[in-house]
């Protein structure tokens, strides 16, 4: 059977999405990402992105009024699939040490519903918003 390639239109479509997220980097608003996280919700088997940003997210808003500094928290990365958990999220600053690119959070679940994989940890990065 032949190989099949995308149409022109889905290509040009696909290209406009990629340099789009490329171009602009971070949502430019909180309810930029909020309309695109929150395609990404928990459900029975896996956890969704809009929870963990969100997690993040309070937990950067909270170090804003007791630090009085204005970070953000851009989100994670859309690619990432991982497995509902039991157990309250649980967010930390991440160690300078763990070799990340910039300033960010770890978004920690300490039991989830496989037990193939019974913990995880995802990187959040947080930047500083232009004036």
């Amino acid at each position: 059977m032949p190989a099949r390639f995308p149409s022109a239109r889905t290509l040009l479509v696909s290209c406009l999405a990629w340099f789009s997220a490329w171009a602009h980097g971070a949502p430019s608003t909180d309810a930029d990402a909020e309309l695109i996280y929150r395609r990404y919700r928990t459900t029975e088997h896996s956890h969704g992105l809009y929870e963990i940003w969100q997690a993040a997210d309070a937990f950067v808003a909270d170090s804003n009024r007791k630090h009085k500094t204005r970070l953000r928290a851009i989100g994670p990365d859309l690619r990432i699939m991982v497995p509902a958990c039991r157990l309250p999220l649980t967010v930390r600053w991440t160690p300078r040490a763990h070799g990340e690119r910039g300033m960010g959070v770890n978004v920690y679940c300490t039991r989830s519903v496989d037990p193939r994989q019974r913990q995880w940890d995802i990187f959040v990065p947080v930047y500083v918003p232009h004036s």
